[in-house]
């Protein structure tokens, strides 16, 4: 409730309201391409200690009008809640792998894909050789865990396809 909390409220809304997302999500027999930001427009209202009115007899208010995208993934319940511990993810190869996992495997025991259908996904840019190898040092028990909540396990496939398996951990 103090000033240096306030605009640390601003800062927040000022960095979610630039933060600019593009999907190409198919929808039916089409594909839509759209680019929007995840807040629209934010507005907060302080009291100034002068009399106008109802605001000065209040703390303040807050406004804040959310993209029709995030409006409608809420309304549909297709959104998750995340755990306080995947933002001390510092790798964002990590980091995304973890939101794939936890966007496919669900509470499903188990959930299988190819390294090269994961490699597309993650939008890693390296090689499959060296996402393969970043892949084996996140399923090394030795660093400890260091991907939170999940399991995975490079298998061989059929052929010369390598297939990773994620599991929720125990």
């Amino acid at each position: 409730t103090s000033g240096h909390q306030y605009r640390q409220l601003r800062e927040a809304l000022d960095r979610l309201h630039s933060t600019r997302l593009k999907t190409n999500i198919k929808s039916g027999n089409k594909r839509v391409y759209e680019a929007f930001h995840l807040i629209e427009s934010w507005k907060t209202y302080e009291p100034t200690g002068e009399d106008d009115g109802e605001l000065a007899r209040t703390t303040g208010a807050l406004q804040i009008t959310i993209s029709d995208w995030l409006f409608n993934a809420v309304k549909q319940m297709e959104v998750i809640a995340i755990p306080r511990h995947y933002f001390y993810i510092r790798s964002p190869l990590i980091r995304r792998v973890w939101e794939i996992a936890r966007k496919h495997l669900g509470s499903q025991k188990s959930w299988r894909i190819s390294l090269d259908a994961l490699h597309k996904k993650s939008g890693y840019a390296g090689t499959p050789a060296r996402f393969k190898f970043e892949l084996n040092k996140m399923s090394s028990l030795e660093k400890g865990k260091p991907l939170p909540d999940y399991e995975l396990k490079i298998e061989p496939g059929k052929g010369k396809q390598t297939i990773v398996c994620f599991t929720h951990s125990k």
